[in-house]
């Protein structure tokens, strides 16, 4: 399924900054760059797989999705069976993507979101020193769990018996205006204040009748400091056919659903992953002074997503003539079978991994 986009107005858009770290690089456009320095051949995306999230509590977040939202767990933690939820040395490999000791601690559990292949990844990382970020919606690398659902009044009715943080006004749905109808949208934060955005489409497309759930597709929104740069970067090195807004908008009933201040404008732009119905929407703010988000891989509220790329030893060649830093490896990257982690634009980490192999 494709996003449902909303209707824009218009403005003008506004310059980002340059961020730099000494300690980690951070793929952030210079003021007013919109283009990024590609060489090679496009990268072949010809999947995607699940959304990683970063927890502090494997416990307490699987009783907020399994409990109160009631997503059905895919692979269960891989504890000891006296006691599966217990912390566990990283299986090999991990520790070389996440950038942690050998002998690192976690607990991690899989749950659907829509379908077998959209799935939630929670990564709970044990005494590793991580720090927990809270950004706001409008702060660039704030992410969005972005979750279409047939019935917005049962996601309403769970959250709201269970306590949960509701941050759209009111603490009830807002009826917004889409591409061929309407839609009823409600914003809950998880108890990481993870951002989870909640779609009843009006009508409902035909493929929601065949779920076997309430949520029938899922996607991710990312916050940006310069959509042209961001929009640019997953064209020219993923092949992603961005649509962008040209203008700034003031979108009161999203900005009110989103739980924002007033006067905002917003800037989007979205895309579609190749090879797949999992929709992506960028989002530029001004009106309000922002703060880039930086964080390590395994902070809590760090998300990454994982990507299937067809030529890995290409997409190597590709990244560093382009001068994009890989985070980390595993493996030799020039090899078909490695697998990377970049940080991509706006903290968003990307995964990127060979194809599945076919079952026998």
């Amino acid at each position: 399924m494709r996003a449902t986009r909303r209707t824009q107005g218009s403005d003008v858009p506004s310059l980002c900054a340059l961020v730099l770290t000494a300690s980690l690089l951070c793929l952030i456009p210079t003021a007013g760059s919109g283009q990024v320095a590609h060489s090679g051949p496009v990268a072949e995306v010809t999947g995607v797989a699940n959304i990683l999230h970063m927890i502090a509590d494997m416990n307490r977040s699987m009783a907020f999705y399994g409990g109160i939202l009631g997503f059905r767990v895919n692979r269960a933690p891989r504890g000891p069976a006296n006691d599966p939820n217990a912390y566990i040395k990283m299986l090999p490999n991990l520790p070389t993507m996440y950038l942690v000791a050998e002998n690192a601690q976690y607990r991690s559990v899989e749950m659907f979101l829509a379908t077998p292949t959209s799935r939630l990844e929670l990564e709970d990382f044990k005494d590793l020193g991580t720090k927990p970020i809270r950004p706001r919606l409008i702060d660039p690398g704030a992410t969005v769990l972005m979750l279409w659902v047939k019935d917005l009044d049962d996601v309403v009715k769970r959250v709201t018996q269970a306590g949960a943080d509701v941050v759209s006004a009111g603490k009830k749905p807002v009826n917004l205006k889409a591409e061929g109808g309407s839609e009823r949208v409600l914003f809950v934060k998880d108890p990481d204040g993870f951002l989870i955005e909640f779609i009843q489409p009006n009508p409902l497309p035909a493929s929601a009748a065949s779920a076997g759930q309430n949520v029938f597709a899922a996607g991710l929104g990312v916050s940006v400091n310069d959509i042209d740069y961001t929009s640019d970067f997953y064209k020219s090195e993923l092949g992603f056919q961005v649509q962008e807004a040209p203008d700034f908008v003031t979108d009161q009933p999203f900005l009110q659903a989103a739980g924002l201040t007033k006067g905002l404008k917003i800037r989007r732009a979205s895309t579609t992953i190749p090879g797949t119905s999992f929709p992506m929407e960028f989002m530029e703010f001004k009106g309000l002074e922002r703060k880039a988000v930086f964080s390590a891989v395994h902070d809590v509220g760090a998300t990454m997503l994982r990507i299937n790329i067809k030529d890995m030893s290409n997409l190597v060649q590709n990244l560093q003539g382009a001068g994009i830093p890989i985070n980390s490896s595993i493996g030799r990257p020039e090899t078909v079978n490695s697998q990377l982690v970049i940080r991509g634009p706006d903290n968003l980490f990307l995964q990127l991994t060979p194809p599945p192999r076919p079952r026998s």
